[in-house]
């Protein structure tokens, strides 16, 4: 199903590359199956290594965002 959901949204978008994120892609099995199937059918596949999918990633991910506004905010506060 990932893949065929995959290729329907490459027809109508052009895009090749999938990210496999979130909690159900903690379960080793799935991850690596659907990582090959996708290969196999010409996707490129990004997947965590260093930070893991589900909930426990997030916080890292609001943290870059924040730390990433912070500075934009302290950038314009500066020069004005």
């Amino acid at each position: 199903m990932i893949v065929a959901v995959c290729r329907r949204l490459r027809e109508t978008t052009g895009l090749s590359r999938v990210v496999l994120t979130g909690g159900c892609f903690l379960n080793a099995i799935l991850s690596s199956d659907a990582a090959s199937r996708l290969t196999r059918a010409g996707f490129e596949v990004y997947r965590h290594r260093l930070v893991p999918p589900g909930d426990g990633g997030i916080c890292l991910g609001q943290l870059a965002v924040a730390a990433v506004r912070h500075a934009a905010a302290r950038e314009v506060s500066i020069t004005t």
